[in-house]
């Protein structure tokens, strides 16, 4: 049993969570997942409960339900190293690729929203924001750039003078009790010469290496956005899969 695991808010998408995470541990060996009443007994959760967070795994394309056989696991779709349409920490993502990780936090910074952040997070361009920066190293190479921003009126207590690297949704849900419900998300590709920010010196790369661009808006349950993430790329070292389903 590991219901007691679970919240019950969030049990659902838990729910999930750990069967999706069983899956990619290679727990399911046979290609399928047990039958709907072992597994809700196994996890200690109603078949209702059971049933939703399957929905979410078929949506994704993690799972296939056909009557009368079962509910098959995708082989094709669990081993893609890196989803564009599924939300993935970066160090995951990274060590997917099989690469030795490592995060540093470049800086943390208290200043005023200006325009552009203060358009995307609905805010005065004057209010103050806490922008967290880190860069993620893969074999020793730097691959990622992302800088979080934060509006300060969201934190309920203070960060500590040094930020660990952990990831911004464990900030957001530590120091403002807040979590990201939904995300708004634009992709585009670009060389870092053109990026708005100043990211060869930091990246150590050529003006001419070719980046993606991932910039999110994330969105609490009340749709207030409440985290605004830009993200920058290698695209000589990463490339990104998409999977769609019909509906």
């Amino acid at each position: 049993m590991i219901k007691a695991n679970f919240k019950q808010d969030l049990l659902s998408q838990q729910v999930r969570s750990y069967i999706s995470k069983e899956i990619a541990a290679g727990k399911f060996r046979d290609g399928r997942l047990p039958p709907e009443e072992s597994l809700a007994l196994e996890l200690g959760v109603s078949r209702l409960t059971l049933r939703h967070a399957l929905a979410s795994l078929e949506k994704d394309g993690i799972i296939t339900r056909r009557r009368g056989i079962g509910t098959l696991i995708n082989p094709k779709v669990v081993n893609l190293k890196a989803r564009l349409d599924y939300e993935v920490e970066c160090s995951e993502m990274l060590s997917n690729y099989g690469y030795e990780v490592e995060v540093q936090v470049l800086h943390v910074s208290y200043k005023n929203a200006g325009s552009i952040v203060a358009d995307e997070l609905g805010i005065p361009a004057k209010e103050n924001v806490v922008e967290i920066q880190k860069l993620w190293f893969a074999d020793k190479e730097p691959v990622i750039l992302a800088t979080d921003t934060i509006p300060i009126g969201l934190f309920e207590k203070d960060l500590p003078p040094i930020v660990e690297p952990v990831p911004i949704f464990n900030i957001l849900n530590e120091y403002c009790n807040e979590n990201v419900y939904y995300n708004i998300t634009e992709v585009w590709a670009d060389s870092a010469v053109n990026n708005e920010q100043n990211i060869c010196h930091t990246m150590q790369i050529d003006q001419n290496t070719p980046v993606f661009i991932i910039k999110d808006v994330g969105y609490n349950k009340n749709n207030i956005p409440i985290l605004y993430s830009y993200e920058v790329y290698r695209g000589d070292i990463m490339h990104f899969s998409l999977v769609r389903t019909r509906v």
